[in-house]
């Protein structure tokens, strides 16, 4: 209980004393503030499903067309199938200065898309209180080495390492994703 509380005077005064460092934009620069905390792109990617890298020719036809009709000079990297409940494509598009991610259904349509998103290491007491509650709760006196924002086609979540060699991830909303 003594853990909860110092972890929620922690917060507290992050908050008061830094408030730059709890902006969202800040740990969420390219999330458009649209989403209303509860995360509702988790149903369509999560960073705890397995995927493979695959090449452009592996992805269904539908997709192939789309990219080479809206993307014409772009290169695609990181072409990977997600072998979730459904099946999924990711593709990073590189055109130009931008690098963009989209995330298909297996029968081509758009899912999730935004801006890569590099990992950006934050301090752990800016991550929600609901995971640090959780952090309090089912690992007591572990600490946390590092914690990071990041992103993948415009799902924005956390990850927590510990020092027990255990990495979390968390929803943007702090609950708890694997």
């Amino acid at each position: 209980m003594k853990n909860l509380f110092f972890l929620s005077l922690l917060a507290l005064l992050a908050t008061t004393m830094s408030c730059e460092l709890l902006e969202n934009d800040d740990i969420f620069p390219n999330d458009d503030n649209s989403n209303d905390g509860s995360n509702v792109n988790n149903a369509i990617f999560s960073p705890c499903e397995e995927d493979d890298d695959i090449a452009f020719a592996q992805l269904p036809a539908s997709i192939q067309q789309y990219l080479a009709e809206n993307y014409p000079n772009a290169t695609f990297n990181d072409i990977e199938r997600i072998n979730g409940a459904e099946v999924r494509f990711g593709i990073e598009i590189e055109q130009g200065a931008t690098d963009y991610e989209i995330l298909f259904s297996a029968d081509g349509t758009i899912l999730s898309e935004g801006d890569e998103v590099e990992d950006t290491i934050i301090d752990a007491i800016t991550l929600p209180v609901s995971t640090l509650e959780y952090l309090d709760a089912n690992f007591p006196g572990v600490n946390i080495t590092s914690a990071e924002s990041d992103g993948e086609y415009g799902v924005f979540y956390y990850e927590v390492y510990l020092a027990n060699g255990v990495e979390l991830y968390f929803a943007q909303d702090g609950s708890l994703l694997c």
